[in-house]
Formats: structure tokens, sequence, C-alpha cells
């Protein structure tokens, strides 16, 4: 059974957050304690002349110096055998040599006990129910006897008549401090478990939010990982680097993440500015829409100020430029999987937004008719291209002005 006790402590997956620290920490408390108060009791009896009690009471500081070793050293299971077991027999052998009962001698080492009913619940928290009730049902039982002397109990050393009341007095006040600095130790430990179960939590909400949308956040909460939203009008950008495969062959694998980092982050910070949904990273490729999950009545122009601002933030890193293609229409969004999750989108307006990409210009943006038509209001539009886009044949495409007059605020 011991065995048990300590390894379903220690070892339980759901014991909690920090559960096994917390558990040896009140252990130190305890031992320490116990040590303080052996100690004190050890004073008094040196004072009265009782070697009885004195010899007790150094058991008693000599079970709290193994279990600190013990603690200190790493036997957390060793140190619980001692503490369970050893207060067990502690107890009731200063009744029966030192102390006497309750009912005849006004003894009152027993009240300790309540002591140990509360410390052990602490300790066996998360232990099976059955043995939480066997230590208990123990504790209570040598209580009981020892209250009532149901054991006759006749001690052969017990204390002078004039100490008698003192002594009572003294072992419940120790044993009201001890109460209430376990439940200190606890309400202490409760605190600091909550703190960084928030922490968890939020570093779990931030990360969380770095890899969905807020809104979806909410509807996988209440409906679980899959997720599926169709949405009739939206914009899908893409943009790739230009050359990126020689260029990876000539930098080290931590320059090139370093480079991409770098690039991304402050892609990341442009979409966020335009209110612009980041989807994901594809290598060297940045994929972004607008409109999805909220609707957005000005996706389109949202999307292409994110494009011209993204080939402005290129020019900042020496020998580096891209492609950008654009296309607005409806798309299929959603998450699927049980692992690794994301948001993702489908359908053939995400298709045409690829390919105006990978047939665009170097540094420009290329947009289909589709997002032509809901931008040339308010941007303009350098030539007409006609491409020929695998699986649809000839397209019209529209290169867009990186210096705009026509573009609104």
């Amino acid at each position: 059974m011991p065995d048990f006790i300590a390894t379903r402590i220690l070892e339980q997956p759901t014991a909690g957050l920090g559960r096994p620290h917390r558990v040896r920490r009140f252990l130190l408390r305890a031992t320490v304690l116990l040590i303080s108060l052996g100690a004190i009791w050890a004073i008094y009896a040196l004072y009265l002349g009782h070697p009885a009690l004195l010899v007790g009471d150094l058991v008693l500081i000599a079970i709290g110096a193994l279990s600190l070793f013990m603690l200190r050293t790493g036997w957390i299971t060793a140190a619980i055998h001692i503490l369970l077991i050893s207060l067990l027999v502690w107890i009731p052998a200063m009744a029966y040599f030192v102390s006497g009962s309750g009912v005849n001698d006004n003894g009152a080492v027993h009240y300790w006990l309540f002591v140990y009913i509360v410390g052990l619940h602490f300790v066996l928290f998360d232990a099976a129910r059955v043995v939480q009730t066997f230590y208990v049902a123990c504790a209570i039982l040598v209580f009981v006897v020892i209250e009532y002397n149901l054991v006759p109990l006749v001690p052969a050393y017990g204390f002078p008549v004039h100490d008698t009341l003192f002594s009572h007095g003294l072992t419940l006040g120790l044993v009201l401090i001890a109460i209430v600095l376990i439940m200190r130790s606890y309400i202490t430990d409760l605190a600091d478990a909550e703190r960084r179960a928030r922490d968890a939590n939020n570093r779990s909400e931030q990360l969380l939010r770095s890899v969905l949308p807020p809104s979806i956040i909410d509807r996988v909460r209440a409906d679980g990982t899959t997720f599926t939203q169709r949405v009739d009008e939206c914009s899908v950008l893409f943009a790739d680097i230009v050359g990126f495969t020689p260029m990876a062959s000539r930098l080290s694998a931590e320059e090139l993440v370093d480079l991409l980092n770098r690039v991304f982050s402050r892609f990341d910070e442009l979409t966020e500015a335009h209110g612009v949904e980041k989807i994901k990273t594809i290598g060297d490729g940045y994929m972004a829409a607008c409109g999805l999950p909220e609707a957005c009545a000005d996706h389109a122009q949202c999307v292409a100020r994110l494009g011209l601002d993204m080939l402005d933030a290129i020019d900042a890193f020496d020998d580096l430029s891209i492609r950008i293609g654009i296309n607005s229409g409806p798309v299929l969004a959603g998450i699927i999987g049980q692992r690794r999750i994301a948001f993702d989108l489908w359908g053939e307006t995400v298709n045409l937004a690829s390919r105006m990409e990978s047939h665009g210009v170097k540094g420009c943006v290329q947009v289909t008719p589709a997002t032509y038509e809901l931008l040339r209001d308010n941007f303009t539009f350098d030539e007409k291209r006609t491409i020929d886009v695998k699986g649809k044949g000839l397209m019209t495409a529209y290169i867009l002005q990186r210096v705009s007059p026509k573009l609104t605020s």
C-alpha cells in the first residue's frame, strides 16, 4: 500500500499543475514544523526533568530530521512512508508511556491526530479514496481509544499533577498553531497554483490566437475542432519570394530561417494593420485573405493595400523581391483534422489567386478580372496582360500600379 500511495501522489498525470512540487514543498514545511514543535517540547521536558517525555520528543525530532533529509535528497517516497506510519505509532506510544488518556489523565498528545488528519488530506489529495479513508479511519480509531480510555492506559512516566493542566493547554495551543500554519501553506500553494494556471492559460491563449482567428477559436471551443464556413465574398492574396531556391542553397539553415522569420514577421504586422487575416506560410510563400471569418465590404481594397505595402516592405531586404497574386470570389474556409490544426481555404478562388502569383511579374501585384472590377474605381493599373493558366486557358490579368493616385484612404 505505501508504494501505491507514493506512486499515486508523485506520478499521477492528472495531479494538476505543479502538484508533485507542491506536495514536496508542503512536506518540507511539515517536517520543519515537526522538528520545531519537538524542540519546544524537549525544552519543556528538560525544564520538568521528565526523561520519558524528553526521549519521546527526541524521537519526534529524529523522525522529522530523517524525513527532512530524505526530502532534501530526493527520497520523497520514503519520507512519506516515515511520516504516515511513524506518527501513527508515536502518538499512542506517548499516550501509553507519558500522557495517558483524555478522560482519566487529561492527556492531550492524541490531539495531534487532528493535525495528522488535516495534513493527510493535503498529501493524499490525489490518492485513491480507499487509501485516504484507511488512514483517516486509523487516526480516528486511535483518537477515540485514547480519548475514552477504551484500552486502559496507565502511563509509567506521567506528568506531575500541577503540570498536567499547563501541558494540556500547551499541547492544544501548539495543535491550533500547527493547523493554522498547514492551512496557510495550503492557501498559499493554492493561490500559487491558480496563478501558474492563469499564466499557462494565457500562454496557451496567445499561442492559439497566433494560429487561429479569434472568432474561429470561440466556434472551435463550442463545436469541436472540425469547423467549416462558406464565404461568398472575399479576396485571397498569395506572395512568393522570387529566386528563393538558389538563394537557399547559398545560405546556411540558420541564416535562411532568420531571413524568412524577419520577412514574414513584417508581413504579419502589415496584415494586422490592414485588417487582413493571415492564413499560412508555405515554404517561402505567404497566404492571406480578407472577408473571412468576418465579412468585410472592402475586402479587395484591404488586400490590395496590403499587397502594395508588402512590395514596399520587401525593398528593405537586400536582393529580395516578391511576386503577388490576388483573386476575389467565394471560398470554403474551415479547420480539419485532430492534430496540428490550422485554418485553411479551398476553392477555385484560391487556385486562381495562386496562379496569379505564379504567373505574375517580379515586384508587382497581379489581379484577376474579378478583383479588378472591385478595385478599378479606387486604384490605378499599369497594364492588362493575357496569361495561359493551367486548367483555365488564356486569361486576362491586371498589374496594380505601385503608386496609385486614385487610392483612397
